[in-house]
């Protein structure tokens, strides 16, 4: 089996928001996805709060998120 990827295009909140696109690799058991900070700041999203992650090597990070 192969990894799944798809065309995904997020949009900002509200009138006038822009929209980014980009391929996203599909993972069934995520609650969260990322995207490019600088892209989602480009298109009027702006950070609302923060959230920590536990990273594949076990550091936890802080990063900032948004509502699309």
């Amino acid at each position: 089996m192969g990894l799944t990827h798809v065309t995904v295009t997020l949009k900002a909140l509200g009138p006038g928001g822009g929209s980014y696109q980009a391929d996203f690799l599909v993972d069934t058991g995520a609650t969260d996805s990322l995207a490019p900070a600088a892209e989602l700041r480009r298109i009027g999203v702006q950070p609302v709060g923060k959230m920590v992650y536990g990273l594949a090597n076990g550091a936890l990070h802080e990063y900032e998120f948004g509502l699309v």
